[in-house]
């Protein structure tokens, strides 16, 4: 049984300053994208809290809930008001 090893030489300089570069750019967007979503929880917040009592009741909501149900990942991480300790 013969193994063949192909050897790769490491990347040359200007293959490192590209990745540098897409790694830089990869955060730079990784940042806007937190941002925007930060400014869009913010937006939803601030519509949520100008409703009325009554209307927030129709939704199922409570003043209490508006920022747990905005800023909650998934349904599993939503939590009641009453539940909230």
């Amino acid at each position: 049984m013969t193994t063949i090893t192909f050897f790769q030489p490491p990347p040359g300089p200007i293959k490192v300053q590209f990745q540098r570069i897409g790694s830089a750019f990869g955060r730079v967007a990784d940042s806007f994208r937190a941002w925007q979503m930060e400014i869009n929880r913010r937006r939803d917040v601030s519509s949520l809290a100008a409703l009325d009592n009554r209307m927030l009741k129709d939704m199922g909501l409570t003043r209490g809930e508006i920022i747990s149900i905005v800023y909650a990942e998934d349904k599993s991480e939503r939590r009641k008001f009453h539940e909230a300790g």
